[in-house]
């Protein structure tokens, strides 16, 4: 996994960590769930040569209490998104 991988992970199990004991303790208005607000936005992601490799858009979903993670998974060679929140919407 590249550098830009490493913490894209890292950051996703903050934020999933902090989802986790901030809902079991009070309402998705805290303050706490809304450290991760910088990320929001339209995004670009440049290789060594500043070509474009890839976008995104991250949006604020289910009243800011859902997340996703996405990942490459080399068993089955494509991509994976797992989304995790706290019931149906």
């Amino acid at each position: 996994m590249n550098r830009f991988g490493s913490l894209f992970f890292s950051m996703v199990l903050v934020c999933l960590a902090l989802g986790q004991s901030m809902f079991a303790s009070g309402p998705c208005n805290d303050t706490k769930f809304h450290e991760f607000d910088f990320w929001i936005g339209a995004w670009s992601a440049a290789n060594a040569d500043g070509t474009i490799a890839g976008q995104n858009t991250i949006t604020v979903e289910q009243g800011g209490t859902g997340q996703s993670m996405n990942y490459y998974d080399s068993f089955s060679n494509s991509g994976r998104q797992l989304w995790i929140s706290p019931g149906e919407r």
